[in-house]
């Protein structure tokens, strides 16, 4: 991992049943132009593993890992447009959204 990183932004989505596969192939075309945005180090999204766990949650759709240098940086790309367009754009297509956030020690 990039030894810079201190902060690690995680969101999992729970889209909702009836979104067509068109708004998908949207959905995670807005997911890769979020890693974009300036102040991000890393960035990843995928979808759950379906690792056959009793702790493990595989009840969401969508997750996505962002890694950043700094809290400053992660509050910067909150109100990055980029990112305010991704949520502008597919808020209508998800049921949830969690997010935790870690500062690495």
């Amino acid at each position: 991992m990039n030894n810079q990183v201190t902060f690690i932004h995680n969101v999992y989505f729970w889209l909702k049943s009836d979104v067509t596969n068109e708004q998908v192939v949207a959905f995670e075309g807005g997911l890769a132009k979020l890693g974009t945005c300036p102040t991000i180090l890393t960035y990843y999204y995928g979808k759950p593993a379906g690792t056959p766990r009793t702790v493990v949650d595989n009840s969401y759709n969508y997750a996505l890992s962002i890694h950043f240098s700094n809290a400053a940086d992660q509050d910067a790309y909150q109100i990055e447009p980029i990112h305010e367009e991704f949520i502008e754009q597919y808020k209508e297509l998800w049921t949830r959204v969690q997010v935790y956030d870690t500062i690495l020690m």
